[in-house]
Parts: structure tokens; sequence; C-alpha cells
């Protein structure tokens, strides 16, 4: 059975999410994948261009902040959806990753809100009972 890969949570102005993860590349690569779902129907993503990604933060709360905004930022520098997230190397310092998406095609493809950025409001990451959990609020 497929756990939840993230969750909804109220807040008054922007979103909030909590991700969920058995590992920490599973947390990461559901951080992504909630991050596109929110802006887009991720079901019509084909993930037919990788993109190579690395990352250095002080900590792990700050990698996963710093994580969604560069995948925030292809989406808006270069119109780049994506869909798969996977992981040559991840720790608590950087990552290394490959992720699959395709180019934006508004013929395809719906915009179903915009996240204006990855605020470091409530940022958390941390392992609870075995999972790992992150709340992130994104500004919209």
């Amino acid at each position: 059975m497929e756990h939840l890969k993230y969750k909804l949570i109220n807040h008054s102005s922007d979103i909030g999410i909590n991700v969920f993860g058995k590992s920490l590349a599973e947390l990461f690569e559901n951080g992504g994948y909630a991050l596109f779902d929110l802006i887009t129907d991720i079901t019509d993503v084909d993930p037919k261009i990788d993109r190579e990604m690395r990352i250095k933060a002080e900590q792990i709360d700050l990698l996963f902040h710093d994580w969604l905004s560069e995948l925030l930022f292809l989406f808006y520098a270069e119109n780049m959806l994506f869909k798969q997230f996977k992981f040559k190397k991840l720790d608590y310092h950087s990552l290394e990753s490959v992720i699959s998406g395709e180019v934006f095609d508004p013929m395809r493809h719906i915009v179903k809100r915009e996240i204006k950025s990855v605020t470091y409001h409530k940022l958390e990451v941390k392992r609870v009972g075995g999972l790992w959990r992150s709340t992130v609020i994104f500004d919209v």
C-alpha cells in the first residue's frame, strides 16, 4: 500500500503542506512531486527531458528549501514541469539528482495556482517514528 506523499495544511494566506517519506530520498521526491502537483495536473507531465541538479546547504531543512526553490526557479525561468526525481547522492548537506519532465505546453497543461516562492516560515524537516516529514509554506 502506497502511503501519502503530502497533504495540505491550513494557512491563513499562503499554501502549506506536510510532505512524507519512508526515506530522506523519498521525502525529497515527494516534495518535488507536491510542488508540481500544486502547480499543474501532474498526471499530464511526461518525464522525457532529464536534468541534473546539485545543491549544497548547511543543514537538511535548508537543503529541502533550496531543492524546492531550484525546482520552482526552473519552472519560471525555463517553463519546465517535472514529475520524476531520482537521487545519485543525498545526505544532510548536499544532493545530486536527476529530474525528469517536459516544457510547459499551454495546449496540454493547466496552471492550477501560482506559487511565488518557497518560504522559511515554519520550515522543518524531521524524522518521526521511522517516517520523514517536512512542513513547507509556499508564498502564493
